[in-house]
């Protein structure tokens, strides 16, 4: 999953632009991010039931 384009293009991504690339506000990107793996995840089994039938 690349998530680089979509973090750069959040505005509350980092605390400070330009001088802090190593800490991310909360809550914000990490929820994003986990939302996304658990679509491809629900995605993935919802696949998978299709194929069994």
């Amino acid at each position: 999953m690349d998530v680089w384009d979509q973090a750069l293009q959040r505005p509350d991504a980092h605390t400070e632009p330009g001088t802090d690339c190593l800490h991310w506000n909360l809550p914000g990107i990490f929820e994003q991010w986990t939302d996304q793996i658990y679509h491809i995840l629900f995605l993935e089994r919802e696949r998978k039931k299709a194929k069994a039938m």
